[in-house]
């Protein structure tokens, strides 16, 4: 809530939107695999990545790199796992 100006008007536009909506746009369910993934298309205009991208997208939100930062924030912080926290799609 401490956003300003045309963000805070972007994030409230977004807010407004009702949560069932959006995962239908962004989302695909695999029901073979369980797995959920996201649409990459110019509808929602998301990409698809190189490997070598998504090798470093992945190896950037490890315990290593994203993770180690949460202990940063506060002292309620979980300590990151790997095994726990994973991206799932990029």
């Amino acid at each position: 809530k401490n956003a300003q100006g045309k963000l805070a008007e972007f994030l409230s536009a977004v807010d407004a939107i009702p949560t069932e909506t959006q995962l239908t746009k962004f989302t695909t369910f695999d029901k073979g695999s369980g797995l959920c993934r996201l649409k990459k298309s110019n509808k929602t205009r998301l990409e698809a990545v190189s490997p070598k991208f998504e090798e470093q997208v992945r190896k950037a939100f490890g315990s290593e790199g994203y993770g180690a930062t949460l202990q940063k924030v506060g002292w309620h912080v979980h300590v990151w796992d790997d095994k726990y926290f994973k991206v799932l799609d990029v």
